[in-house]
């Protein structure tokens, strides 16, 4: 190999090792992270973490980042990262590719299924159980959502106010269509069974159909409430219909 050869790949080499060892509370001085925002930054580019991370009013906490050279190979910039987010474990990768898109893959996520009362409008019902989250992979292009899918699982999901009761092991399973996104529920096994799912178009506008079975032995109070929401069929079913757009939600 030539000197020049060797001049430029030391170079080369040095400045690779510049910028993934460059302390990123620097970094962001002159890099705009928006939509995102970091607090307590702290480590390096390639190995680092931040007290908190902000997108959108989505708080995780206890964020640590490891860069991972592999990615360079399929034309992206990776991180593996892990924090905490409403008080459950979140981990997974997250890549920019050339064409400035973000993938997000691998995200597993664990809530207690108490914290559930931290999301509700108003505090209604509580909880009890461990609800995981999978996200295999979300495609998000110039602000667009893209590709998506995943799963959720909330074995022993309990109701525990306003009355007590073993709701059943439930499982959600999340693709992408061809007019946009399909959310289908099962659940089984205890005093609510459940089955449907929900059709979400690429304007965000929704319908969803679902139809639960109390269990002869269901509190009564359940099966009551039950009535107030969904319409009862000929079988002793109870049909939920709703249509609407997302944004009515935030």
């Amino acid at each position: 190999m030539r000197l020049r050869s060797l001049i430029l790949l030391g170079m080369l080499a040095y400045a690779v090792a510049l910028v993934f060892t460059f302390p990123a509370v620097h970094l962001l001085r002159w890099v705009d992270p928006a939509p995102a925002k970091l607090f307590g930054v702290e480590g390096t580019v390639w190995r680092g973490g931040a007290q908190q991370v902000e997108v959108n009013g989505i708080a995780v906490e206890q964020v640590r980042w490891r860069f991972q050279p592999a990615s360079l190979a399929r034309g992206e910039l990776a991180v593996a990262l892990d924090g905490r987010y409403a008080g459950g474990p979140l981990s997974g990768r997250v890549a920019l590719d050339w064409r400035r898109a973000v993938h997000l893959r691998e995200v597993d996520y664990r809530l207690d299924a108490r914290r559930l009362v931290d999301f509700m409008p108003l505090p209604i019902a509580e909880f009890s159980g461990e609800i995981s989250t999978r996200v295999d992979r979300l495609t998000l292009q110039g602000g667009t959502l893209g590709e998506v899918t995943g799963k959720l699982r909330w074995p022993g999901a309990t109701l525990t106010s306003p009355l007590e009761t073993v709701l059943g092991d439930y499982r959600v399973d999340l693709d992408t269509t061809e007019r946009g996104y399909r959310a289908v529920l099962e659940g089984s096994g205890g005093s609510l069974g459940a089955n449907g799912e929900v059709r979400v178009q690429g304007d965000g506008r929704y319908d969803a159909q679902i139809t639960f079975r109390p269990a002869r032995d269901a509190p009564s109070e359940l099966v009551q409430q039950l009535g107030f929401v969904t319409r009862r069929q000929g079988n002793g079913s109870y049909l939920l219909r709703r249509s609407g757009s997302l944004r009515e939600f935030w």
